[in-house]
C-alpha cells in the first residue's frame, strides 16, 4: 500500500499541479496524469488499485500504466514524498 506524505504544499496550475516539499524545499510540477496519481494517493492504494483507477480514467494499456506508475512512485519515494505502508 502506498500513500503520499503530508509534508507538502500544492497549488493547481492549468492542467497540472505544483508541489513544494516543505521538508527539503524541493519543487515539482506534475502534468495532468501525474497530478491524478498524486490525488489518488491521498488515501492508501496498492499499485494495482492505482493502475485500475487510472486505466478507467485515461486510455492506456495495463503494461504502460504499470511502468509509468512505478517510475512515478520510485521517484517520489526517493524524494520522501510518498510512503510505502506495511500490510
Amino acid at each position: 500500500m502506498i500513500k503520499r506524505e503530508e509534508h507538502s504544499v500544492s497549488a493547481l496550475m492549468d492542467e497540472g499541479l505544483a508541489i513544494i516539499n516543505i521538508e527539503n524545499n524541493a519543487y515539482y510540477f506534475l502534468n495532468s496524469v501525474s497530478r491524478r496519481i498524486w490525488e489518488l494517493l491521498d488515501t492508501p492504494l496498492s499499485v494495482k488499485g492505482l493502475c485500475d483507477r487510472l486505466m478507467d480514467e485515461f486510455s492506456t494499456s495495463q503494461h504502460q500504466c504499470q511502468a509509468d506508475v512505478l517510475d512515478f512512485l520510485t521517484r517520489f519515494h526517493r524524494e520522501g514524498m510518498i510512503d510505502i505502508l506495511a500490510d
